[in-house]
């Protein structure tokens, strides 16, 4: 959600907040769950210390279910036509959203609610889902706000009459609203909120539960830690087997942080200790060789299963366009970006699959790399298409670095610096020396940049920039079409150069 200035409620001092006044389900696959929870649009005033929802106007759309409704807060005391004033540009900016053919009827009647509460019954309806889920949820969000605004000893209070109200809905809560803290820069409410959740996991049956999962976590970390390099496999296995929390949720934890305790030589490893070993040591051989294999079939099915889901998606994008649904198509490939950057590994081996079975059909192998470009142009965000193109060219001079920058003009923000960082940080297989001198550039250029728009009256000096060239491919990060080989890892190739955490 977008930041800008609003007005506490209570003091009228100005805010800096994130705030949405238009929950579009089709771009915003998360607007059903913010408007069920109640947890959108939430300020907290630096000068009054009150957190609250700023009342303003909202629309929520959900063109599948055919529903357009407005809520305008009571507390604003507009009248009707004060009220259609207000909410006009909304309607408007969700109705341009929608293509000609998919503009019906129920958007020339927008059914306007006089209370949150009822826009949320009114969603919930649509979804035939019982109203106990938005008690629930209220109950919650309730709670939190008394312990946002509690002292210190009587959050404890609060949290121990309560604590059947803590569950993973009420984290999830808890994590959203921490997010927007630490987005809008408000670190007080972020100090009380990380408060909450510490003491949280000393008062309560959940958070004692996910202490005791961060604890086998700290040791499953101390073990991978305290294995020296160049360690072979049957080394290994004897220090896994002596291992003092070998148990079933140490292993499964250790599968993750520690991935190459699946690999081949590890296994044969164990089959090793099973036949040779000692009793004690065979038993816990078997039992370990067992367990991982059993690791390795599940995820080997859940990641057949993943790949298929996307295959049928990728399948229905191409049937959809051959039958000109454009708008259909279009949903589809903003679900398949996300699942592109998601899951990029998963994908990859989707786009091989389809790509064999269309070889012998030129026709449609070029509509679906026409398809492929789309997703891929969705998928990355300006600062990542720049990124990509650039570390593609790191070793290149600054004259190349600086047409790539006019081609990619858009990408070249503040943003962009603060990945680099990242990347300075943890710079895997790329030279030091090369990231530093690319941030140096771009530190210049992207400071001429906003000296250039802070001095044109209109950013018309930007918008020329970006329209003297062609559009063109992104030269960073990308899928790969079907027939081309998988880059060598270290080239610069791979979601990992442009999904940065």
């Amino acid at each position: 959600m977008p930041a800008r200035q609003v007005l506490c409620p209570k003091c009228k001092s100005p805010v800096i907040a994130e705030i949405e006044q238009v929950f579009d389900t089709r771009f915003m696959p998360e607007a059903r769950d913010l408007v069920l929870s109640g947890a959108f649009n939430i300020l907290q005033c630096p000068v009054c210390g009150t957190v609250a929802q700023v009342p303003l106007p909202i629309v929520y759309h959900d063109p599948d279910k055919e529903l357009l409704l407005v809520y305008v807060p009571p507390e604003l005391g507009l009248s009707r036509d004060e009220q259609e004033k207000a909410v006009g540009p909304l309607l408007r900016q969700a109705m341009k959203n929608l293509p000609p053919e998919k503009r019906k009827a129920y958007l020339l009647q927008p059914q306007y609610v006089l209370s949150l509460r009822t826009l949320q019954e009114r969603i919930l309806e649509a979804e035939g889902i019982s109203k106990e889920e938005l008690e629930a949820q209220e109950k919650r969000m309730s709670l939190l706000s008394r312990l946002i605004s509690a002292s210190d000893e009587a959050r404890r209070q609060i949290l121990e009459q309560e604590k059947d109200l803590v569950d993973e809905a009420f984290l999830d809560l808890l994590g959203y609203l921490q997010y927007v803290a630490q987005s809008t820069g408000d670190r007080v409410l972020l100090q009380r909120l990380d408060a909450i959740e510490k003491l949280l996991r000393e008062v309560t049956p959940l958070g004692q539960i996910l202490e005791a999962e961060e604890e086998k976590a700290r040791r499953v970390q101390e073990f991978v830690k305290s294995l020296p390099r160049n360690l072979t496999p049957q080394a290994f296995v004897e220090r896994l087997l002596q291992w003092p929390y070998l148990d079933r949720d140490h292993l499964a934890l250790l599968t993750l942080v520690f991935p190459a305790i699946l690999d081949y030589p590890v296994l044969q490893a164990l089959q090793e200790v099973k036949e040779t070993g000692s009793v004690e040591m065979r038993a816990k051989a078997k039992e370990v060789h067992r367990f991982l294999l059993d690791v390795l079939e599940r995820a080997a099915k859940f990641q057949e299963e993943q790949v298929q889901s996307i295959v049928a998606l990728l399948e229905k994008a191409l049937e959809l366009r051959k039958q000109g649904k454009e708008e259909e198509v279009h949903h589809l490939v903003h679900t398949l970006a996300r699942t592109f950057q998601t899951a990029p590994s998963f994908f990859q081996d989707a786009v091989i699959q389809v790509g064999r079975r269309l070889e012998r059909h030129p026709e449609r192998l070029q509509a679906f790399q026409a398809l492929l470009d789309e997703i891929e142009a969705h998928a990355l965000s300006p600062e990542e298409r720049l990124l990509g193109a650039l570390l593609n060219s790191l070793d290149a001079d600054e004259g190349v670095w600086k047409a790539l920058v006019k081609k990619h003009a858009e990408g070249l923000t503040s943003n962009l610096l603060s990945i680099v960082t990242q990347i300075l940080v943890d710079p895997g297989d790329y030279p030091k020396e090369q990231l530093e001198r690319l941030f140096r550039f771009l530190s210049r250029e992207v400071l001429k940049r906003q000296m250039t728009q802070a001095q044109s009256q209109a950013g018309e000096a930007s918008e020329a920039g970006q329209e003297k060239g062609e559009p063109t491919k992104p030269e960073g990060p990308r899928i790969l079409r079907p027939g081309e080989d998988v880059p060598p890892s270290g080239e610069g190739s791979g979601p990992k150069l442009w999904t940065p955490s």
